[in-house]
């Protein structure tokens, strides 16, 4: 009964030690692992109590803090799938805050990381790296993240679109936005299409 009490009792001194020491936020420095903390729970609480403008605030000050590390440890480079994980996540805000200008260019910025311009120029190519059975899993996971990251894309160039359109209702320059944007959606779509 004592040894019980004493696994139930230890149970949550394991946890932390284990998310802070070995856990997937462990290869964050603390400082950044602080502001991704502070930024997540501003995100992920429901109703009013949601803060997406400091959820972005927070992440943005922890991945422009990863960027700088990057330039000085390979660990933390620009597209290191801990830090291309962070760009999705601040991507996937400014979808979900309706800014889909931000959401398009934080898209695209995930893409150029992940892919580079040769990458992004010829999809089959992610395919080809993908069927190589060497590849190591972190490559792996940031292939198949910027594979989903284009068709989030496509998505959000077709929803500004659909909303460029429905304003060229009452301003008739932004039908040509709206087609611009169903023309980039389009792209996007058949990019993803091409693998």
């Amino acid at each position: 009964m004592i040894g019980l009490v004493v696994l139930i009792a230890g149970l949550p001194v394991g946890f932390a030690v284990y998310s802070n020491y070995f856990g997937p936020g462990s290869v964050y420095p603390k400082p950044i692992r602080s502001l991704m903390h502070e930024g997540g729970m501003a995100y992920l609480r429901t109703g009013d109590k949601q803060d997406m403008p400091k959820a972005i605030e927070c992440y943005t000050q922890a991945l422009a803090g990863l960027d700088e590390l990057g330039t000085t440890d390979p660990k933390h480079a620009r597209d290191a799938p801990h830090v291309t994980g962070l760009v999705a996540r601040i991507a996937a805000v400014y979808n979900d805050m309706g800014d889909l200008d931000k959401a398009i260019e934080t898209f695209t910025d995930l893409l150029h990381r992940i892919l580079g311009d040769e990458g992004i120029a010829d999809p089959k190519t992610q395919v080809r790296r993908l069927l190589d059975n060497q590849l190591p899993d972190q490559e792996r996971m940031n292939i198949l993240r910027a594979l989903g990251c284009a068709n989030m894309l496509a998505e959000a160039y077709e929803a500004r679109g659909r909303r460029a359109k429905r304003r060229s209702v009452v301003l008739p320059h932004s039908s040509a936005a709206a087609s611009a944007d169903a023309q980039a959606a389009a792209q996007w779509y058949q990019w993803c299409l091409q693998l």
